[in-house]
């Protein structure tokens, strides 16, 4: 029986590029060359036209400058509407196309070049891999633990389910077994008066956090009925606030008490001092961001 194969699309290979098309430039790909989408261009100094990256060549072929966005057929003509991504985007790996005798080393090499012009290789990433990893600033388990997820554990021994809260026991160590793997992660349906997952970084776009508060909150008559809040770069594992919840159950949601709650959360954790913050800057960011959410559940409020 035959196979059908699917080719990529620009899906596959861009996972992001700057607004308004600013990654972008139009090029002219030489003729006698059939290029699939994601192939790694040079630009020849000479004629200004687009080919292959070539290692062997003199020319400038021999410098990655971009990233084909099109599939071109350039075998009997030059075509000029070839779409390069060239500067400020993250593409896949797996969906570059490089010479067939291009060696690993030089692979590495042409991916740097591009890094150096803004535009960089990431691997495909997974949420388990996020989450097995255990960095204490990734990104997905403060959202996980405000959100009351589990992970479905599974070996040959069978399987078994912990919380994402209770799942970390030390910087990158956990409680996963020694031929275990994360086989699903469970969230139990809510209904939030509000809920935000929120970010610190010195970047907008691929840089991780400085801190990050993940809360989500249940209000009746305007007193907290329940609270979770999951907090990244505060401590040596992502961790729960379990003593700012235990100060904003019962309460009302009111400026006081957010501000009493973000005494509390600064005084919780005891972040490190690093070349992204200092530990206080980072108990205040936190606290910062506390109070970001309650104005942002007051905007919300309103417009309700």
């Amino acid at each position: 029986m035959s196979a059908i194969t699917e080719q990529n699309n620009l899906g596959d290979l861009l996972k992001y590029e700057a607004p308004n098309r600013y990654s972008r430039d139009v090029a002219t790909i030489a003729a006698g060359q059939n290029l699939p989408l994601g192939t790694v261009l040079g630009r020849n100094a000479s004629d200004g036209k687009h080919y292959a990256i070539d290692p062997a060549a003199t020319d400038g072929t021999e410098s990655a400058i971009g990233v084909l966005a099109n599939a071109i057929d350039a075998t009997n003509a030059d075509r000029s509407d070839a779409i390069l991504i060239a500067r400020h985007a993250i593409v896949a790996k797996t969906a570059l196309v490089w010479p067939i005798a291009l060696t690993g080393a030089q692979r590495i090499s042409y991916e740097q070049q591009l890094a150096e012009r803004g535009v960089l290789v990431r691997e495909s990433a997974t949420l388990g891999g996020n989450l097995a990893n255990g960095s204490p600033i990734g990104d997905s388990m403060p959202l996980l633990i405000a959100l009351g997820g589990e992970l479905v554990l599974e070996s040959g021994k069978g399987m078994r389910r912990l919380s994402v809260d209770s799942f970390y026991t030390g910087y990158r160590q956990s409680r996963l077994e020694k031929g275990e793997v994360i086989r699903s992660v469970s969230i139990p349906l809510h209904a939030h008066s509000f809920f935000r997952a929120l970010k610190l970084s010195k970047r907008q776009d691929d840089d991780i956090s400085i801190a990050c508060l993940a809360i989500g909150i249940s209000l009746e008559n305007n007193h907290v009925k329940d609270v979770r809040i999951g907090v990244g770069g505060m401590a040596a594992t992502p961790a729960r606030a379990v003593q700012t919840e235990a100060v904003l159950k019962g309460k009302p949601w009111s400026q006081a008490t957010i501000n009493e709650a973000c005494g509390i959360l600064e005084a919780e954790f005891s972040p490190i001092s690093d070349m992204r913050g200092s530990a206080d800057y980072r108990k205040k960011a936190i606290a910062g961001l506390l109070q970001r959410f309650w104005l942002e559940s007051q905007e919300q409020a309103e417009v309700a």
